[in-house]
This record gives C-alpha cells, structure tokens and sequence, in this order.
C-alpha cells in the first residue's frame, strides 16, 4: 500500500513541475535555467515548449 501512495505523490510531484515550467516557458526564462530548478530534462522542456 505504502508503494502505491509513494507513486501516487511522484506522480503529483511531476505534475507540479510540468505546471511550473509550463508557465516559466511563457515568461520567456530559458530551457537550461528550468531545468536546473525543475529537475526536467531538456528534451521534456523542448516538448513543453512546442505545446505552449
């Protein structure tokens, strides 16, 4: 049960970040800098951008 719960909070945590970077790609601070405080990869930042 604990697993399923752990997951379920990594999960949400992902989300959160996709969140922020989406609105960090909006106000124009550059892909290497999101990454740096996000943790998300550059080509997932790359995709982000193409859907914004």
């Amino acid at each position: 049960m604990m697993t399923e719960r752990l997951k379920d909070l990594k999960r949400g945590a992902k989300k959160e970040k996709i969140k922020i970077a989406k609105n960090f790609l909006k106000d124009g601070i550059p892909i290497e800098v999101i990454s740096k405080n996000t943790g998300l990869n550059i080509e997932e930042l790359e995709e982000l951008n193409k859907e914004a």
